[in-house]
């Protein structure tokens, strides 16, 4: 108990729980994905189903309905804005499901006795080579092998082709790369900070020393870290939205 109230790095551990009556072992990133995806599959649909119906035949959303389409106009706006091109439309459903994944993933991370999945590399990169991955099949479906012609930017003479491609590739390999670290990073040390403030406040709390006093201050601390944790979140499922609509829009606009 006292590692993992005072070890920052605890709350990372992968743990394994044994469900007996199927003979089967889960792990607890693994389980928190499928409660997640369970309330999700409740809570989407539901909010539509709670709008009021008045006497004159207008549909009143409901409060919560009211926030799902907020965040579907945000979604459709923002791939209106950075693709460039009509066949978008067909993308929309897998894009909004990537963006509500990791904003519900990292906002659940913040709740107690909660997980955060999204500060483990292996699942970032999961998400991001099966986003990536996805692009590249249709860049092929769409170019054949002319795409391999992105790694070649247009105007370039021959000579400095043999600078610039190398360059090419290296930046193409370090795109997937980027979207798992950036989310990964900006998760694992926010959190991490969180408990390292939470653990210095348990230990105020319990001194009996005059600076025992002091535990109000990182109280108010730890509130503010609590808030801006919760809006780093939201930021870092709009920054992999966009990410990921601006390589879609350079699939389909090669140059």
């Amino acid at each position: 108990m006292t590692n993992f109230l005072f070890s920052p790095l605890e709350q990372f551990h992968v743990l394994p729980f044994s469900l007996s009556f199927l003979n089967l072992t889960i792990f607890s990133n693994a389980l928190l994905v499928f409660i997640i995806l369970g309330i999700a599959t409740v809570i989407y649909p539901h909010t539509f189903l709670k709008n009021i119906c008045t006497n004159s035949g207008f549909i009143v959303p409901s409060d919560t309905a009211l926030w799902v389409e907020l965040i579907y106009t945000t979604v459709n706006r923002a791939i209106k804005e950075i693709v460039k091109s009509k066949k978008r439309k067909y993308f929309f459903p897998a894009i909004i499901t990537f963006f509500l994944l990791i904003l519900d993933l990292n906002l659940y991370g913040l709740l107690p006795y909660s997980y955060t999945i999204t500060a483990q590399i292996i699942v970032t990169t999961l998400y991001s080579l099966t986003a990536f991955s996805g692009l590249q099949i249709t860049a092929f479906k769409l170019h054949g092998l002319k795409y391999l012609g992105s790694f070649f930017p247009s105007g370039t003479s021959l000579v400095l082709g043999f600078l610039l491609v190398p360059i090419e590739i290296i930046s193409f390999f370090f795109k997937p790369i980027s979207l798992s670290v950036r989310l990964f990073a900006n998760m694992m040390a926010g959190h991490a900070l969180l408990k390292v403030i939470a653990g210095f406040l348990w230990n105020l709390v319990n001194s009996s020393s005059i600076f025992s006093i002091c535990h109000l201050v990182l109280l108010v601390i730890l509130v503010i870290l609590l808030a801006l944790e919760t809006v780093v979140g939201i930021i870092q499922a709009v920054v992999f939205l966009v990410l990921i609509c601006i390589y879609l829009d350079e699939v389909f606009n090669l140059h």
